[in-house]
């Protein structure tokens, strides 16, 4: 079977309910973010201008150890899909372990169970599972990534600027994100340079303005590393929330996976969801109305706002701007 496959997207451009898609799989073994715990501090998060000059090294044994975690916050998923790599009673044994280190970590968060105790896979003698991974915390790595291991498939997801600025601006007045801030490691990026952008400007723009920009500067810049890249799917997230059934078996058959009755079965619950969920971070939620959901969130001189800074840009052409 194929695999690797890494997934890479800024945070709130749906890599969450990508990687619930292909966890669905029961061929696959998903982690969910195992860079949030596995940190590696000789690959800079920008990796631009002056690189370490065994850079393909480092990430080649930065993927490795990602690969290789299976702390509780890299295996747990709100859903616990059965596999074949594993049998009935595993599953529920795995299941049942995941629950307990979870009780314990809820009582106990401060001893750091979830980053120190591992998950075991379970998985039957000589049967490899297809590894997905999926990262939010590294989508400037992703071109250093790429390139250094041709072997392994990536995703790179795209959404649209309004769903995240305004996805972005409400985890900010929830509490659930950080303000919006251009931080000096993208401005210096060249899409910000060719903008004539320095500190002093990013300060005194709105918070509108910065997470736009900020979309724009990341996306621009990783967009053009790997247009050329033959292991990188672009995937534009508003066209696979819109069409799921079409847009998947494109994407599916990329990666070199089937999509069984499971499969079927999941796309088939998202679909049949109502409305867009009432937790910030829930998959509970009909895929096409939250892509959609800016619209209504976003007041129209906010999507002026946000349309001309990403105007004539080469990813901001992929939605029409």
């Amino acid at each position: 079977m194929a695999g690797p496959l890494m997934i890479f997207g800024s945070p709130r451009s749906g890599t969450t309910w990508v990687g619930s898609l292909f966890d669905s799989h029961p061929r696959t073994l998903y982690l969910h973010e195992p860079d949030v715990i596995e940190k590696e501090p000789r690959l800079p998060f920008v990796p631009y201008g002056e690189l370490p000059t065994d850079i393909d090294r480092i990430t080649r044994d930065y993927f490795e150890r990602l690969a290789h975690n299976r702390s509780l916050r890299s295996v747990h998923t709100p859903t616990l899909f059965p596999k074949t790599y594993r049998s009935g009673i595993a599953d529920q044994a795995r299941a049942a372990i995941v629950r307990v280190m979870r009780a314990v970590d809820a009582v106990l968060p401060a001893v750091g169970r979830s980053r120190s105790l591992q998950v075991p896979d379970f998985t039957a003698e000589g049967d490899a599972p297809f590894l997905v991974m999926k990262s939010v915390d590294s989508i400037p790595r992703l071109p250093v990534f790429a390139r250094a291991l041709p072997g392994v498939k990536f995703i790179y997801i795209v959404r649209h600027p309004c769903g995240v600025v305004s996805s972005k601006r409400r985890g900010a007045e929830l509490g659930k994100m950080g303000s919006a801030t251009l931080y000096s490691d993208v401005l210096a990026l060249p899409p910000a340079r060719a903008a004539g952008l320095d500190k002093a400007r990013a300060d005194a723009m709105t918070d509108i303005e910065k997470l736009a920009w900020d979309w724009l500067i990341t996306n621009e810049w990783v967009y053009s590393e790997v247009a050329a890249l033959p292991n990188v799917y672009t995937l534009v997230y508003d066209r696979l929330a819109a069409d799921l059934d079409t847009e998947s078996v494109l994407l599916f058959d990329w990666v070199g996976l089937d999509r069984p009755a499971q499969v079927q079965a999941y796309f088939d619950r998202l679909r049949g969801i109502d409305g867009t969920g009432d937790r910030y971070f829930s998959l509970n939620q009909n895929p096409a109305k939250s892509a959609s959901k800016w619209r209504q969130e976003l007041n129209a001189e906010a999507q002026e706002t946000v349309g001309s800074i990403v105007a004539g840009s080469a990813v901001g052409k992929l939605f029409g701007y």
